[in-house]
């Protein structure tokens, strides 16, 4: 390589290299935690965009600093560069998420001019886990908590077999009753469901207009509501659509021992009476609070003591308070005790959560909220 050859490789590995600052240091700005609150869109945009460019100007700055150190033999430079492979895997790790990405067949339930229910059947899910979904996968991507369809009870049913004089045998079978078709729809069907609701562009464009079909990118993750399948009993406290997560808890454990509360406006009217029948069915005493009726203490109610009062009560309350549990055993045989509540999970908005976490953490309550990375 002749001397202004090695001077231009130089002048471009000076370029590529302040370029990857300049962009590092816009995408450190924009994560600043007020431009993301404000402008949530355009941080997901600039992080997107900006990060994949910075990858591919890592690769021309690998290769043009392996040319410059080895440009007899760029094949082997590359090959015993430790930066080549590292960024062969960083590269991996970015696509890789887009291959899980599908276009998905989708029903849609519109429950009220507020949120509406979108019913997926290509593959079953777990309690606590999220999926997310785009109509452009390029623009932007939202997490949404899944909600399993609920199962349909195995009923005994004993039928007649052979000829006459021959045995009654017991035959597990699925069958739906009038009582479970009145829960959530597709119960005993492959798939779940998840609950859009008004929060934005986005969610509005949505429910204004459902979809028929929707991307999916990415395998679904768990969220903060499996940390409530750890504890038994459970205080559950859920404001707005924060309570689509929760169901899934509800449908797929259902005989996990939970305390509820609810603030949302309009409950009935906003998310169906098939979802209020499934609170009272996994909790008779569930506080389910309609902020649009009564006074100030209506609109704000105070969640840090509703849910103190909760736990507290709890002391001393037995498998009796909780009609789920009727005939539960563990895995010795005997019935599982239940003390009091052992824990508070709050499915909310960033500032209730940090204030009800703060306020029963520093009551000696534990408490669990999502983290707002993002």
């Amino acid at each position: 390589m002749t001397t202004a050859e090695e001077g231009m490789v130089k002048g471009y590995i000076y370029l590529v290299s302040y370029s990857i600052l300049a962009l590092l240091v816009s995408m450190l700005a924009t994560a600043w935690p007020e431009f993301r609150r404000r402008l949530h869109n355009w941080f997901e945009g600039v992080h997107r965009f900006m990060g994949w460019t910075v990858v591919a100007l890592f690769w021309a700055q690998v290769l043009l600093l392996t040319y410059e150190a080895s440009s007899e033999d760029l094949g082997m430079g590359l090959v015993e560069s430790p930066n080549f492979w590292m960024l062969v895997v960083i590269t991996g790790l970015v696509v890789y998420p887009w291959t899980r990405l599908r276009l998905r067949k989708v029903e849609a339930e519109v429950l009220s001019s507020h949120c509406v229910k979108l019913n997926f059947d290509y593959r079953d899910v777990y309690y606590g886990q999220a999926v997310k979904l785009t109509d452009s996968p390029l623009r932007e991507t939202h997490g949404f908590g899944v909600i399993p369809h609920p199962y349909t009870p195995k009923t005994p049913i004993t039928e007649q077999t052979g000829s006459s004089g021959s045995s009654m045998v017991s035959v597990e079978k699925e069958r739906k009753t009038d009582k479970q078709t009145k829960g959530l729809s597709h119960a005993g069907e492959k798939g779940y469901s998840v609950i859009v609701s008004k929060a934005g562009d986005w969610t509005s464009k949505i429910i204004a207009n459902p979809p028929t079909h929707i991307y999916t990118r990415g395998t679904p993750q768990f969220g903060v509501m499996r940390v409530a399948g750890l504890f038994e009993p459970c205080v559950i406290v859920a404001t707005g659509s924060g309570i689509a997560p929760c169901l899934s808890l509800f449908v797929q454990k259902p005989d996990h021992p939970v305390r509820i509360i609810w603030s949302t406006k309009s409950p009935l009217q906003t998310y169906g009476q098939e979802i209020i029948d499934l609170l009272y069915a996994t909790d008779p005493r569930a506080i389910i609070i309609d902020t649009s009726k009564g006074g100030p203490k209506f609109k704000r109610p105070d969640l840090v003591k509703l849910a103190y009062r909760v736990w507290e009560k709890s002391q001393g309350e037995g498998p009796e308070h909780y009609p789920r549990l009727e005939s539960r055993t563990n895995s010795t045989g005997r019935e599982k005790a239940v003390g009091k509540c052992e824990a508070v999970v709050i499915i909310s908005n960033q500032k209730l959560t940090k204030k009800v976490v703060y306020g029963l953490e520093s009551r000696g309550v534990p408490a669990f909220g999502a983290l707002f990375d993002s």
